[in-house]
Order: structure tokens, then sequence, then C-alpha cells
């Protein structure tokens, strides 16, 4: 009787290692098929853009930071690629010199609420509030840049852009994000930097990724923001040699073919 029985776990072992490997591989590779499943249960959440177009938007969370905003912007400013720079309004006060640089040098800002806080835990009205206030503390600097044409001057000085902290999402935050006219971006290569602190992997990860339309989530902070900066240093080569251009999100949303928020 203990053949059968050993067969039969030896089988149920492989199949928990293939099942193990399929999700790791889809964890590595994040393919579409797989975020348009999550997108179905998440309306109005912008996960990539289809396009022809040889672009993809780097997007970076939880800035500014003086250890590695400036980092961060010295590599992009040598590779003339652009990113959206989706801010913790907590951390503006005593560093809107790095907001000002950003803005001036071409880059875009997005609504990363107040506090590094899952932005999921919050009620509606609490959730309501944050948000609001945290667009007005970057008010000022989105209307600086409207002023330079960065953004659209028809639309009041106010981000497009918003994301959640954590990167989950509750059909009340979705209401009073849409009410509010911002969009939510969630993102579809996440190289998980803030789990796995290594440049290395983040960079193979990104590279091993590379397709049009993709939206790219990295890090800033005062381990994050450095280790985001090497990662960049590796990355915007390779992308060079491939054709490819870091954009803001704005512009990857005009490089659009077709509406992509499911």
């Amino acid at each position: 009787m203990s053949g059968p029985y050993q067969q039969r776990g030896h089988v149920l072992k492989l199949f928990a290692a293939a099942l193990g490997l399929i999700a790791l591989l889809i964890l590595f590779y994040q393919p579409r098929w797989a975020l348009r499943r999550l997108g179905g249960r998440s309306s109005g959440i912008l996960w990539f853009v289809e396009t022809d177009r040889a672009v993809m938007a780097l997007t970076i969370d939880d800035g500014p930071n003086p250890a590695g905003t400036p980092a961060i912007l010295d590599v992009l400013a040598r590779h003339h690629a652009k990113a959206t720079f989706f801010l913790l309004a907590g951390n503006i006060r005593g560093h809107e010199d790095l907001v000002h640089r950003l803005v001036a040098e071409g880059h875009e800002i997005g609504n990363h609420m107040i506090r590094d806080e899952p932005s999921r835990r919050l009620d509606r009205d609490e959730f309501e509030r944050q948000f609001l206030e945290a667009d007005e503390a970057l008010r000022p600097f989105v209307a600086t840049a409207s002023r330079v044409g960065q953004v659209d001057a028809e639309r009041p000085p106010s981000t497009r852009w918003f994301r959640p902290v954590s990167g989950f999402t509750n059909p009340p935050m979705m209401e009073v994000i849409g009410r509010h006219g911002a969009t939510c971006v969630l993102g579809s290569l996440y190289p998980y930097d803030p789990h796995i602190p290594s440049p290395h992997y983040a960079a193979l990860q990104i590279r091993a990724n590379v397709r049009a339309g993709e939206i790219v989530i990295l890090h800033d902070g005062t381990q994050r923001g450095p280790r985001t900066a090497r990662t960049l240093e590796w990355v915007l080569p390779e992308l060079g040699r491939k054709g490819f251009r870091l954009v803001t999100l704005s512009e990857l949303w005009n490089a659009r073919a077709k509406q992509t928020i499911d």
C-alpha cells in the first residue's frame, strides 16, 4: 500500500513545484494577460499603454528625498530620460528646491498622498481629505510646470496622476479619485525594489521586460533612492541601445494606440 501513496505524494510535490515555478515566472515577467485579469476587477486603473512607439514611462515613488532625488535626477539628465515622480506631500517641506528642480528639468509630478502608509486602510472621508491635502501641497509646483508648458494648459493646476501608497485600491478610493478628475496609475513593470534591495536584480528584471508602453515602478528615499539611481545607470544605456526612451506618464499616454484604462 505504501507504493501508490508514495507515488501520489511525489506527484503532488512535483505539481506544487511546477505551480511555484509558474508563479515565480509570472512575478518576474508580469505578463499583460495577468494585469488585464487584475484590471478586470479594478476598473479605472492604468497599468500600461498600448503603443507602437519605443517608449516606456518611468515612475518613481516616495520623494522628494535629499539622499535619493538629486542622484536620480543626475542620472536622468545624463541619459536624457524623463520620469513622473509620485511625491509624498509630507516630504516636501524643507525640500522644495528638489521639487522645483525636477519640474524645471522636465519631469512630472503625481499625487502619492501625504505619508507612507497604506491608502486602502483609510475610510472614504479620511482618504478624500488626505488626497486633497496632498493635491493642494503639490498644486504650486504643478502650476509652475503649466507655465513652462509641461502640462496641458487647459487643465487646472492640479495633479493628473495618482498612485495609492502600497499599490492597492478599493471602490470608495476609486470613486474619490475619479470624482476629482485624477487617474489611478499602478504600473506593469515592478522589480520589487522595496523588498529586494539589489539594484542588480532590479536592472535585470527591467532589462528582461523591455516592451513598448510599460510603466516602470521604482522608489526614492534615503536608501532606496541611491539604489534606484544605480539601477537606472545600468538600465538606461541598454534601453538606448534597443532604441527605447523613458518618458513621463503624460508623454506615454499621448503615444497610446488605444485607450488602456480597463
